[in-house]
């Protein structure tokens, strides 16, 4: 028969480990949300909207909400960023305040500031994204941007 004593060394153990396991998880999830954040980042300041829209999932179920706005699909998305901010009106992207909170191995949502300098104005706002984890990795599925000048 096993004493008390060891069978609550054992659960104890095994919390421990499952507890470390967990933030092994959510640092992983945060790092490579982080990592995609830095990629758009890049990429808006390189001009490319195809490739920031490389964070976004390829997909009708995509939503994009601003300003009272709504939007549905990849597709869409790329076209308004592309109607909205080609050329000398892509600016310079930046984020901050970024907060990141995985909800489980498959979701996480992230919540943050932005500014978009260009040379004749600054657009600042805030933003909501979820992301879902997809079979090519982490992806936003949701972006509810809100500016303070209007959009």
């Amino acid at each position: 028969m096993t004493s008390p004593v060891i069978l609550l060394l054992m659960f104890s153990a095994f919390s421990f480990l499952s507890c470390r396991e967990r933030t092994i998880v959510k640092e992983n999830i945060v790092s490579e949300i982080e990592d995609i954040l830095t990629m758009q980042k890049s990429a808006w300041n390189r001009g490319d909207i195809d490739g920031f829209m490389q964070g976004y999932i390829n997909s009708s179920d995509l939503v994009f909400q601003s300003n009272g706005n709504r939007l549905r699909g990849w597709q869409a998305m790329l076209d308004r960023y592309r109607t909205n901010y080609a050329g000398d009106r892509m600016g310079v992207l930046d984020f901050t305040d970024i907060e990141i909170t995985p909800l489980s191995d498959q979701a996480a949502y992230v919540i943050g500031r932005y500014e978009v300098k260009t040379k004749t104005a600054v657009s600042e706002g805030l933003f909501t994204l979820v992301f879902r984890r997809k079979a090519d990795g982490w992806k936003i599925v949701h972006d509810h941007t809100s500016s303070a000048f209007g959009e």
